[in-house]
Formats: structure tokens, C-alpha cells, sequence
């Protein structure tokens, strides 16, 4: 095909050209590229023109718990919508991720900034940093033990369920360490 409009399993005609097909419904599409509705099927050729030949990025590489497509304030306002008593039910997948309040990324950055070191100096070996890290994300993110220890260097599960174990007993005895933990906790948010 030579040109988009001549496939003939598309809604794109229905979009660009001012014959409409029954079976495509185009308002919402086009007010979402524009108020002005005699300029939207120029924006929508030249969105789909622009795209055409480029190799894009897969959009579901980033669902958020194999349900949520957005950006990160976009996931956690519906989290938030979705949190009274329906992620409590057993029937719903990942229900476990999509309770979590945090991801990863958000330990490192609070624990990297709270230790004024660099992400990377975060999950050095036996660094306090990383064992904290490892306790936040194990009781923020929903991350299995297995998750967990791969972030941190193909530690095995086992290791890890030893190190928040440890890191648990040390928090109950030295009030300076759940000090210092419960501050990290509080930058999170």
C-alpha cells in the first residue's frame, strides 16, 4: 500500500477523509488532538504520517501492574481510586503490585539522597543502604524476594529473606537505626 488511506482495514479514513464508516466512533479520538475539530484530521494524518516507516516503542512495555498505562502521577491518582476495597478482593490479578506505594526507583532515590550517595552506592555489599533498601522495597513495593535480590546482584532469595529478617531484629533493639529508617520512610512521600 502505498498510502495509509488505501488500507483497507483501517479507521484511518474515517479519520482524515470526511466520509464516516458506522463502525468508527471518532469524536473522542479527535478531541483529544484538538478543540478546534477543522484541524484535526491534519493533526491525525500528520501524527500517523509521522510514524509511519519508524520503529516504535512497544506501548505496554511500561504497564504498571499488568493493568495501568500512564505516567507515574496518572498510575498512583487511579491507585488511589482503586484502593477502597477493590484490590482487596483475591480474584484480582497483581493485586499485591498494585497495592504497592512505591516503586524501586523511589527507594533508591530517598535512600541515595538520605545518605547523600549516588544510586549505585546505594546497593554496594553490606552497606547499611542497602539493607535498608532492601527492607523498604520488600515492605513498599510488593517486589518478591527473588525481585529484590536480582536488583541488588543476583542475591538469592534466600539472602534476602536472611537480611530482612536480620534487619528487622536489629530495628526492634536500636531506636537510632528505626529512627533513621522512619525518616527515609517519610522522604517516600
Amino acid at each position: 500500500m502505498a498510502k495509509a488511506e488505501e488500507y483497507p482495514h483501517s479507521s484511518y479514513r474515517s479519520y482524515v477523509l470526511k466520509s464516516k464508516e458506522d463502525i468508527v466512533y471518532r469524536d473522542v479520538i479527535l478531541e483529544m488532538i484538538s478543540k478546534d475539530r477543522k484541524d484535526t484530521p491534519k493533526k491525525y494524518r500528520d501524527f500517523v504520517q509521522k510514524a509511519i516507516g519508524e520503529r516504535l516503542e512497544n506501548p505496554l512495555a511500561n504497564v504498571y501492574g499488568g493493568a495501568l498505562l500512564g505516567g507515574k502521577t496518572f498510575i498512583k491518582e487511579a491507585l488511589n481510586k482503586l484502593k477502597d476495597g477493590i484490590l482487596q478482593r483475591e480474584e484480582i490479578s497483581n493485586r499485591k503490585r498494585l497495592q504497592a506505594a512505591y516503586e524501586s526507583d523511589d527507594v533508591i532515590e530517598a535512600l541515595s539522597d538520605y545518605f547523600n550517595v549516588s544510586p549505585d552506592d546505594v546497593s554496594k555489599n553490606s552497606s547499611e543502604s542497602r539493607n535498608i533498601a532492601i527492607y523498604l522495597m520488600k515492605k513498599f513495593t510488593g517486589m518478591t524476594n527473588r525481585q529484590i535480590g536480582e536488583l541488588f546482584g543476583d542475591l538469592s532469595y534466600s539472602a534476602v529473606a536472611k537480611g530482612l529478617q536480620r534487619l528487622s531484629t536489629k530495628l526492634r533493639k536500636d531506636r537510632s537505626l528505626r529512627k533513621r529508617v522512619e525518616e527515609i520512610t517519610s522522604n517516600l512521600s
